[in-house]
């Protein structure tokens, strides 16, 4: 009997970015390593700040990866072409590539959109692109989403009878929680420091918070300095797509302002971080806070639940279908620096809430979110197509 096999096409860090992370924990789970899986490294870059850039080296990079994608689809046995969805103009494009090739060759295709923002993406475009994607798509298989809020987004443009939701999963193993000494209270926020992942605004909110509780508080964040980046408003939509249009040169020099000197305000930038600099990040914090503007599922408030930290988010993405009001954290609005302090200021002032919050989601994502359990669901639906 012929072992039919699953081309897997995923990155895998650097950059560590949620796709790239959650690749590298389903290929190392013991779900994935008991079956057939061929994968092929589809890093074009290895930073977060060029991603989407058009070169000589990218062009050359995507040459290289197609080869050897084109070279396992070949065999006989693939039955499997399973891949990440893109959703801008160039990698999309460059995903409907792979597609045609898969489909030519009368492969399984199997799709993986991890983001919140498809709509967004497609609505952004002229009419002959938005004809594009419908045609390519309809040659998946089956196109998997992060969310169930997410399914009506793509009515008119995909089948939503062949949309299947797999939630992101963590090696909780790795995450283990260390008693605090230090009496100041610490906010973390991980992710890229841009507008559409909230960060203007949490720098306005500490500033506030700061005002008032001066060295009593500290702000700790990571990740990717990205600067002022055009590309960026194909994450946002409505009136925060035209605020980034009309503010985003402007939004992204204080951001860079606010990252200089974030010294003069008790909070320190730990740059891009990994491994034990990433542990000892989560075991020093109090709080975690992501106030996005636009997500998928964002495994870094697992990540954050997994240490026992309570979340302080906004309602976008999978998190309201995730996250429950005083059980997990506190949901803040979009866009709103001003209540974004308030909610960050009632766990800082509520002990008692902040603990039982936190130990809730220590045991919350162990039950359901271990890249164990997530591996499995996502092979059953692979081997089901």
């Amino acid at each position: 009997m012929i072992n039919r096999k699953i081309l897997f096409l995923a990155p895998l860090p650097p950059p560590f970015a949620g796709p790239e992370v959650t690749s590298e924990l389903l290929l190392n789970s013991n779900a994935f390593k008991k079956e057939a899986i061929i994968h092929i490294k589809s890093n074009i870059r290895n930073d977060n700040a060029n991603k989407g850039k058009l070169d000589y080296a990218g062009i050359l990079n995507f040459l290289k990866i197609y080869l050897k994608v084109l070279k396992n689809l070949l065999s006989t046995n693939v039955k499997t072409f399973y891949f990440l969805l893109s959703s801008g103009k160039i990698p999309f494009f460059r995903d409907s590539l792979y597609i045609y090739t898969a489909w030519f060759l009368r492969k399984k295709i199997v799709g993986h959109y991890r983001g919140g923002n498809f709509d967004g993406f497609y609505k952004s475009q002229n009419y002959r692109y938005r004809k594009y994607i419908r045609k390519v798509l309809n040659k998946v298989d089956c196109n998997i989403i992060e969310a169930n809020r997410f399914i009506n987004t793509y009515k008119g443009v995909y089948p939503l009878e062949k949309l299947e939701v797999v939630y992101s999963g963590i090696d909780t193993k790795e995450c283990w929680i260390v008693p605090r000494e230090d009496e100041v209270f610490t906010i973390l926020f991980m992710g890229h420091l841009i507008f559409a992942k909230g960060f203007y605004d949490i720098i306005h909110a500490y500033k506030e918070l700061f005002a008032k509780y001066d060295k009593q508080i500290k702000f700790v964040f990571a990740g990717t300095i990205v600067g002022y980046k055009s590309g960026e408003i194909e994450f946002l939509n409505g009136k925060w797509r035209k605020k980034f249009i009309e503010e985003g040169e402007q939004i992204s020099s204080e951001i860079q302002d606010f990252i200089n000197s974030c010294g003069n305000y008790n909070a320190e930038y730990l740059g891009i971080v990994s491994g034990l600099k990433k542990n000892h990040a989560f075991q020093n914090a109090d709080l975690f806070v992501l106030p996005s503007y636009t997500e998928g599922f964002p495994t870094v408030c697992l990540e954050a639940m997994a240490y026992g930290l309570p979340l302080v988010v906004t309602p976008v993405g999978s998190l309201p279908e995730v996250i429950k009001e005083d059980e997990n954290g506190k949901f803040t609005p979009i866009g709103d620096p001003s209540s974004l302090a308030k909610n960050i200021e009632l766990l800082l002032n509520d002990r008692v809430l902040r603990m039982r919050v936190g130990e809730n989601n220590y045991k919350y994502v162990r039950d359901n979110y271990d890249i164990e359990i997530i591996a499995e669901k996502l092979l059953k639906k692979l081997k089901s197509i």
